[in-house]
């Protein structure tokens, strides 16, 4: 958009329980506020990763590349084609990180035990 102009906030990183940072999707790129709000304190504090920016700066601009880098440790997946996981794949799910849980189910209906 252009300067000046107000950005709608398409995505929060975070539980929300110990901080939420604010994303805007900007034609195919991430723009991040530098500021992330911390409930348990009850204040808002430097985005990580923004530390080297200016305090008048009001956050940083990311590439699709390295938003789809940032999104996929946030959710469980994402369409080929954008930025914004679908509602039911918000939030970090089992297989982001372990891999696909076939062999466990397997596993578990071979034996429960």
């Amino acid at each position: 958009g252009e300067a000046g102009e107000p950005m709608p906030l398409d995505l929060v990183f975070g539980s929300g329980k110990s901080g939420a940072t604010y994303v805007s999707v900007v034609d195919d790129e991430f723009f991040e506020l530098h500021r992330t709000w911390v409930p348990t304190a009850g204040q808002w504090f430097v985005t990580p990763g923004h530390e080297r920016l200016a305090g008048q700066n009001v956050g940083m601009m990311y590439t699709a590349e390295q938003a789809r880098t940032c999104v996929l440790c946030h959710a469980t997946a994402l369409p080929d084609d954008g930025l914004v996981p679908p509602p039911a794949l918000r939030g970090i799910g089992c297989e982001t990180c372990h891999g696909p849980g076939q062999e466990h189910v397997a596993a578990m209906k071979a034996d429960p035990k």
